[in-house]
């Protein structure tokens, strides 16, 4: 991949996170990343997508807690898409040495594998569920 595609495809990704925002701190944050991501390194751009997933974890528990079921799906397709860039790009293994993202990524196979129902609906019930206990 080219560096101006990986720079590109970076800033579109972290405007939509952008967009799907409801926490006025976390938009900010979200577009100082994006500003980052377009103005600095490419070697930066894995840790600006690790720091961007973690603000969007952070955003999807705030939309479960307020049992905000649209911005919930939007958040997690977002940030699934940023992760699905970032490991095809190979940016995110130099910047993670703890292994928090793969954790993640294994948890979220775990419920996707758990998950019983067929709706968004139903899913984010059953997430709240787990969640809860």
């Amino acid at each position: 991949m080219t560096q101006q595609y990986l720079v590109g495809e970076a800033s579109v990704l972290l405007s939509e996170l952008q967009a799907s925002g409801t926490d006025p701190l976390a938009v900010r944050e979200l577009a100082r990343l994006r500003h980052e991501a377009e103005t600095g390194p490419v070697s930066e751009l894995g840790s600006v997508a690790l720091r961007a997933l973690e603000l969007t974890d952070h955003l999807c528990r705030q939309s479960l807690q307020r049992g905000d079921v649209p911005h919930f799906v939007r958040q997690c397709a977002g940030a699934a898409e940023l992760r699905e860039f970032c490991l095809c790009a190979q940016l995110l293994a130099e910047h993670d040495p703890s292994g928090a993202e793969r954790r993640m990524s294994e948890r979220l196979q775990r419920l996707s594998r758990a998950y019983p129902g067929p709706t968004i609906e139903e899913f984010f019930n059953w997430l709240v569920a787990v969640i809860s206990t």
